[in-house]
């Protein structure tokens, strides 16, 4: 086996693990609906901040963090990467506790759609006949499950667009995924603690 093939293996199994834990998310989120969605949101970006914190001391990376802080245009990208998923993240969760669990799980059927439109037209990304094929099939049956639902849904909208411009911003900013969700979240604590 190549080490290619490792780490597609390994990619496969991060992508498997990560979808299997976002599948049960809205479970947890319903335990909580008792909490304003904001309160909950508050506390995601709080914990979410102590968490990575530890992370990157555990893994050495201060010195990366900081080199970022002094990088103005990065932190520019990441002030506004960090408020469009603040929306997305508020959205989810208002959303679930509001028992619209399909329109939320169809907001990540359509945000590949999104992703491969914002390929196409900020990074000019070009698609073969296979993937032009593909995507016209998901368009169709995403299209057929809009045509269903029989009204606009709104909620599944903005968790798909806000979901694909904050990964065009994440491309946008060359820092690693790590730091750069360190230093988002420091940028939303302050509001975190403000709202709770």
């Amino acid at each position: 086996m190549t080490e290619e093939d490792k780490e597609a293996r390994t990619g496969v199994m991060y992508a498997i693990t990560a979808f299997t834990a976002w599948g049960f998310l809205p479970i947890y989120w319903k335990l909580l609906h008792f909490l304003p969605a904001l309160d909950i949101l508050g506390h995601r970006m709080i914990w979410s901040l102590c968490f990575v914190l530890i992370l990157l001391r555990v893994q050495k990376r201060w010195d990366e963090f900081k080199e970022t802080l002094r990088n103005g245009k990065v932190m520019l990208i990441l002030l506004l990467s960090a408020t469009v998923i603040a929306i997305n993240w508020f959205t989810y969760i208002w959303a679930v506790n509001d028992n619209r669990i399909v329109e939320t799980s169809l907001g990540y059927y359509i945000n590949p759609l999104v992703n491969v439109m914002i390929g196409v037209l900020f990074l000019k990304e070009r698609l073969n006949r296979l993937e032009i094929l593909a995507s016209i099939i998901a368009a169709s049956g995403v299209g057929y499950f809009l045509y269903q639902f029989g009204e606009l849904p709104w909620v599944s909208l903005v968790l798909a667009f806000s979901f694909g411009i904050y990964g065009l911003l994440r491309k946008l900013a060359p820092v690693k995924p790590l730091v750069g969700l360190s230093i988002e979240t420091a940028l939303l604590c302050p509001l975190a603690v403000a709202v709770l």
